[in-house]
């Protein structure tokens, strides 16, 4: 009967896209990574621009600290101290391992008027003060190559919890690490390669890339890439989908905004929290993927640990500008 042939053609249909769909799931990452990159319509804010640009050998964190910004120099085992204009005002810290000695520092934090420091190559964070004097460290599980893996990024929550992220393309070793007020350690329960943001109540990650191995060893490359929000026992619930092969780095929230720096493209794009794209505010000739990112009253502070670059980013119409 017709109903009957009907049916069938339903069936059909059903069937069919449950095969393409399996098909899709059972791809190997390698296959996908051919898939190309979601593009989007780019709005440009012209009242953006490059007030400064300060060329290094190396660098890694970047934290806006009292009335300066400090940067690490993993090359040179030490902070470097500018003021708001870009201009240097001295070093903190030399290689070793006492109290205020560094190894290849990386990342940095700031909560509850303390600078936090990972102080990667000692497997601690030290915490100074506003003179820059060392208030105590806080030790951390020794990775297994500490020289080409490392703990790449740090922020605090408002009860003192510290969330760590490292850059290791092994997937079942590269999560968020976090380690209560207590001394209690923990780790996200799912692999985690990205960058993270506390604000007052929430915790956020961005994964840069995506963990995937084959029969020889592991990978970590461009793919699928989400803001995540992280709960206090280290649970990853997905809050939006970037575009594909996105690569997002490190980003700010501000209410509901969120800035977001992204290597593929290379700029600094502007989101609403629910995923909406709302406007890209500077582009960069090019980006790596270990790039940091602080706001300031002016605009914002991008330190590209790869290239060796800082930027001042400010905006024209800024506050400081307007009688």
């Amino acid at each position: 009967s017709e109903d009957t042939k009907q049916m069938k053609k339903i069936i059909l249909a059903i069937v069919t896209v449950l095969a393409v769909c399996i098909i899709g799931y059972t791809m190997s990452y390698p296959d996908r990574q051919n898939m190309a990159a979601e593009e989007i319509s780019t709005i440009v804010n012209s009242d953006y621009f490059f007030e400064r640009k300060i060329k290094y050998s190396q660098l890694a964190g970047i934290a806006n600290f009292g009335s300066n910004i400090v940067v690490a120099r993993p090359d040179q085992n030490c902070l470097e101290i500018l003021d708001s204009f870009g201009e240097i005002k001295g070093q903190v810290g030399n290689l070793g391992n006492a109290s205020g000695e560094f190894v290849r520092p990386t990342g940095l934090a700031v909560w509850n008027d303390r600078l936090y420091v990972i102080d990667s190559g000692n497997s601690r964070v030290q915490i100074l003060d506003e003179n820059f004097h060392t208030i105590r460290s806080i030790e951390l599980d020794q990775l297994s190559d500490s020289q080409n893996n490392y703990y790449m990024d740090i922020s605090i929550s408002d009860d003192e919890t510290l969330f760590l992220t490292n850059n290791c393309a092994n997937e079942e070793k590269s999560c968020v690490s976090l380690i209560g007020s207590n001394g209690k350690k923990q780790r996200s329960s799912e692999p985690f390669y990205g960058f993270i943001t506390c604000t007052d109540k929430t915790v956020y990650g961005v994964n840069t890339f995506v963990h995937w191995k084959d029969s020889h060893s592991f990978h970590a490359s461009g793919g699928e890439s989400y803001l995540y929000e992280i709960t206090a026992h280290g649970k990853l619930k997905k809050v939006f989908a970037f575009p594909y092969k996105y690569c997002p780095t490190d980003f700010c929230i501000d209410g509901k905004d969120i800035y977001v720096l992204t290597c593929a493209w290379a700029r600094l794009d502007h989101y609403k929290l629910d995923g909406t794209y709302v406007e890209t505010l500077i582009e960069f000739e090019e980006l790596s993927p270990e790039s940091y990112l602080v706001r300031t009253e002016d605009g914002f502070w991008v330190s590209d640990a790869t290239q060796g670059t800082l930027y001042h980013i400010k905006r024209s119409n800024s506050p400081s500008e307007v009688s």
